[in-house]
C-alpha cells in the first residue's frame, strides 16, 4: 500500500489530500460485467437436520409459510393439501408428520389413525386453530393456532427428540 497526495481545489484555496491506494498485480484483478439482474440473498440453514417432514394443511397461506421456515431450518419437507394427498405421499423416509386436524375429505385424525397403523413409530404433531380439535390420544403433541416460528420449532424439535411414535 503506497500514499499518494491529490490536489483539490477549494475556492481560492488548494488543499492536499493523503489517499491510500492499495496495489495488486495486474493478472489477479479481473473485470466482471455489471450485474443488472436481482440479487437474490439465501439464507442457509445453520445446521442441516436430513429430517423429513410430511406437512397437511389445507391452506396455501399457512402451508407455505410453515414450509419455509421448516426449509430454512434445514428440515426436507414434503407438502399435501389434504388427508388424500397425505397418505399418498407418505413412505418411509416421514419422520414426523404434522397436520391440521380439520382437513376436507378426511379428518387430521383419519390421517394420523391410519398412517400410525402403517408405522406404529411415527412422530406426530397436530395443530389447529379450534381446541376442540385436539388429539384424541392423551400423548400426541399438540400446537394450537395462531403460533410463532419459535414456538413450532421448538415443539417439532421436542417431538423428533422424544421417544419413537410418542
Amino acid at each position: 500500500m503506497r500514499l499518494y497526495r491529490k490536489g483539490i481545489r477549494h475556492g481560492e484555496h488548494r488543499a492536499a489530500r493523503v489517499c491510500p491506494v492499495i496495489e495488486l498485480p495486474r493478472r489477479t484483478c479481473a473485470r466482471l460485467p455489471p450485474y443488472r439482474g436481482q440479487i437474490i440473498w439465501v439464507q442457509a440453514p445453520s445446521v442441516p437436520t436430513l429430517e423429513t417432514i410430511l406437512l397437511v394443511e389445507d391452506e396455501p397461506a399457512i402451508r407455505q409459510l410453515i414450509a419455509t421456515v421448516l426449509v430454512r431450518e434445514g428440515y426436507r419437507v414434503i407438502e399435501a393439501r389434504n388427508g388424500r394427498e397425505a397418505l399418498d405421499l407418505f413412505d418411509e423416509s416421514v419422520d414426523l408428520l404434522l397436520t391440521d386436524m380439520r382437513l376436507p375429505h378426511i379428518s387430521g385424525q383419519q390421517v394420523i389413525n391410519e398412517l400410525k397403523e402403517r408405522r406404529r413409530t411415527l412422530k406426530v404433531l397436530s395443530i389447529s386453530g379450534y381446541a376442540l380439535n385436539a388429539p384424541t390420544r392423551p400423548r400426541e403433541a399438540f400446537l394450537a393456532k395462531p403460533f410463532s416460528q419459535a414456538e413450532l420449532l421448538k415443539q417439532i424439535r421436542l417431538v423428533l427428540d422424544g421417544a419413537p411414535g410418542e
